[in-house]
């Protein structure tokens, strides 16, 4: 990969560190989620489910920043995970309109 900027670099390290929060919030948040009717069976659990699904889509937008940011250059050198279905999961959360 070819060097980037060192502006870009804290950009990178930035919204990393933001995804690693968010990986770990999520994880915690549902520790205790047994069964999806944990989640849509009450108005605090839809709740929850909604703060979830926002988590998750700004995972998949930063990833995305990420992508932009390095120019294509750094998630390639993970092959083994599906970059494209990162990006595409905040599609296939449903969103209310």
């Amino acid at each position: 990969m070819e060097s980037i900027s060192s502006d870009k670099r804290e950009v990178v390290l930035d919204i990393l560190l933001q995804v690693k929060e968010a990986i770990e919030n999520l994880m915690k948040w549902n520790q205790g989620i047994t069964d999806m009717n944990d989640l849509l069976l009450s108005p605090n659990g839809m709740q929850d489910l909604a703060g979830n699904c926002m988590t998750i889509m700004a995972i998949g937008e930063g990833f995305r920043k990420i992508d932009k940011a390095t120019d294509g250059q750094l998630l390639p050198l993970r092959p083994e995970i599906p970059w494209h279905q990162v990006f595409g999961l905040r599609n296939r959360i449903p969103t209310q309109k």
